[in-house]
């Protein structure tokens, strides 16, 4: 329904009215485009929960409810701000998809800046995770401090891959993005029941 309203709003604010004729090359480009991206969000999914289901098999039901409740603590941060950064590279991005050496500086800039904002909330989990899990969530909670203070830390390495994935997108190589994604995935499935 948001989409739906999104997309009328769109012709009452900017009046158009699309043709219905096909341009070929234009098939091609998006065809050649797309066609990187298969099977990209069935890797993301797997990369993001494999640790439930393997942990779902091994855990209690009661541990896999204190784990889930602590990955969905340390996933707030890094969800949230990794869509307000994807939302501002993109559209940067895409303006400056010729200049690579402007591209080369602004990843790095973002990349910094992102590197110095991540630090603290970062160590701060790690010292303070179990205190934090109490106050939240109770006493039982407090034995996911250890994994609370992982998740964290790996959502904030994921953050700064947004501004990494924007520009892989929109230079036209979201290939790229498929290629690491499936490489995750490798390395989550190769490390994942040792690590649970």
């Amino acid at each position: 329904v948001e989409f739906g309203v999104r997309c009328a709003l769109s012709y009452v604010v900017c009046p158009f009215r699309p043709g219905f004729a096909l341009h070929k090359e234009s098939l091609r480009e998006l065809y050649r485009y797309s066609r990187q991206i298969a099977g990209l969000p069935i890797l993301a999914f797997l990369f993001m929960r494999a640790d439930i289901f393997v942990i779902g098999k091994i855990w209690s039901a009661a541990d896999v409810g204190i784990y889930s409740m602590a990955a969905g603590l340390a996933m707030i941060a890094s969800g949230t701000v990794g869509n307000i950064i994807a939302q501002i590279t993109g559209p940067t991005f895409s303006a400056m998809q010729k200049d690579h050496a402007r591209l080369k500086s602004t990843l790095l800039r973002i990349t910094s800046l992102l590197t110095l904002l991540i630090f603290p909330p970062t160590v701060f989990v790690a010292l303070y995770g179990k205190d934090l899990l109490h106050v939240l969530y109770g006493g039982p909670y407090t034995k996911a401090a250890i994994p609370l203070a992982l998740m964290f830390m790996t959502g904030m390495l994921r953050l700064l891959s947004v501004p990494v994935v924007s520009l892989y997108f929109m230079i036209g190589q979201p290939g790229l993005n498929r290629f690491f994604t499936i490489v995750r995935v490798l390395v989550m499935g190769v490390l994942i029941y040792p690590a649970a």
